[in-house]
């Protein structure tokens, strides 16, 4: 199987990706910007749920090898990861509907939380962050089961849209799992109904997450890589 993992973009993004994580992280942590993001409940939380939405939309990219920047029209057919072989004539249709993909990935992996109002039926950041224990959008053993459920579901009634539900259940995976892992630096994974595993260490949550997007990238790929024609003459990948 012919499959470009490495590109200079997903260099780009990686590197990115890690500098998201380290900043998020740190942030309230610096001595001079720490205290006072410490001293204000509602700044230290939207800071750490955006820096989970920034880590979803960078995962995702490197998922679709989103490049905004690449107008060639040389060829007069290309491939993306995103959608297969295209007319180039559609490239910035793609590249719109790629970042779009992007930016859906991000808001699924800042909506995680949401769990927290609602398991304390309260708009109360206070009441949310002081649960007894952890919400259920923050299992893990649910990821699985609801991807496999959907693409179930999907293949045994609507087969016709089952590569667009191959596609959106990575994209869900992707969200909630690259959540999951960074809170798991604090808390561990929790795998019902197992119990939670130890905190990871820093090192290791860094190179989950960069491993994630990239494991999720292969198997997105293969989605359109294992049929491309044969019959195409110049054909450019991105």
């Amino acid at each position: 199987m012919n499959f470009h993992l490495w590109s200079p973009m997903l260099i780009v993004y990686s590197v990115l990706l890690v500098l998201t994580c380290l900043i998020g992280d740190h942030l309230p942590r610096m001595n001079h910007v720490g205290p006072y993001i410490n001293r204000h409940l509602f700044l230290r939380v939207a800071i750490d749920n955006f820096t989970h939405g920034i880590i979803g939309f960078l995962s995702w990219a490197i998922v679709l090898d989103l490049d905004l920047v690449n107008t060639d029209t040389n060829a007069p057919v290309m491939f993306l990861p995103s959608s297969g072989f295209v007319p180039t004539r559609s490239l910035m249709d793609v590249q719109q509907s790629s970042l779009l993909a992007c930016l859906l990935c991000m808001v699924l992996a800042m909506s995680v939380d949401v769990d927290h109002f609602l398991a304390a039926r309260s708009f109360s950041l206070q009441d949310a962050l002081s649960l007894p224990s952890r919400p259920p959008f923050h299992c893990t053993t649910l990821i699985p089961v609801v991807v496999a459920s959907s693409l179930l579901m999907t293949y045994a009634f609507h087969s016709r849209q089952f590569c667009r539900c191959f596609k959106f259940s990575l994209l869900f995976l992707t969200a909630f799992l690259s959540h999951h892992i960074r809170d798991a630096r604090r808390h561990g994974l929790w795998l019902w109904p197992f119990g939670a595993t130890p905190p990871l260490p820093y090192m290791v949550y860094i190179l989950c997450t960069l491993l994630l997007p990239v494991a999720v990238k292969f198997c997105h790929s293969t989605l359109f890589i294992e049929n491309q024609p044969t019959h195409l003459g110049s054909i450019q990948i991105l």
